[in-house]
């Protein structure tokens, strides 16, 4: 008598409990990754679209280089005024976390050497679009584009005239 073979059972590893959560959260880390990667991309492509259409040199009112003094207000701002003119310009309003960590650091640069804060740093925009803070008297630099398009801008709107002279007040 010819017996049929049995039928083998085939087992399937199951994916469930801690594996399955594993694999899910690593794809939904995966998507979230990929999102803010696009998003940053497009705001830095906006950015240095943006910087491209100031660093002309033909667009009116717009500068490729300033002076500014800032100083500490007496209501937590910061208060900026044009190095050359004396003009009082928008302050830097709220938290300013960027701001004050950029004009600590080549403040503290001026303090080591002996130098004081009367002087003027220049604010310049580059031939690449990059947005720089700098110290003539120390030569630091900050670039201030490699530390986001947000951050830049910030400091971006003391080359547009169109803000000169505008000051918001509380």
């Amino acid at each position: 008598m010819n017996e049929l073979p049995s039928p083998r059972l085939v087992s399937r590893p199951r994916l469930e409990g801690w594996p399955l959560a594993s694999i899910a959260s690593l794809l939904l880390a995966s998507l979230v990754l990929a999102g803010w990667s696009a998003h940053e991309k497009r705001q830095l492509a906006q950015a240095l679209g943006t910087a491209a259409g100031l660093a002309s040199s033909e667009t009116p009112g717009v500068h490729r280089s300033r002076q500014l003094v800032f100083r500490d207000a007496a209501d937590t701002s910061i208060s900026v005024v044009d190095g050359q003119t004396g003009q009082p310009l928008q302050s830097i309003e709220g938290e300013a976390g960027f701001a004050r960590s950029v004009l600590r650091s080549l403040a503290r640069a001026r303090l080591k050497q002996g130098l004081g804060p009367e002087q003027a740093f220049e604010l310049r925009r580059t031939e690449a679009g990059g947005l720089v803070l700098s110290d003539p008297l120390t030569g630091h630099e900050v670039d201030l584009t490699a530390l986001g398009p947000t951050n830049a801008a910030v400091f971006a709107v003391y080359l547009k005239e169109a803000h000169w002279g505008t000051r918001r007040e509380k």
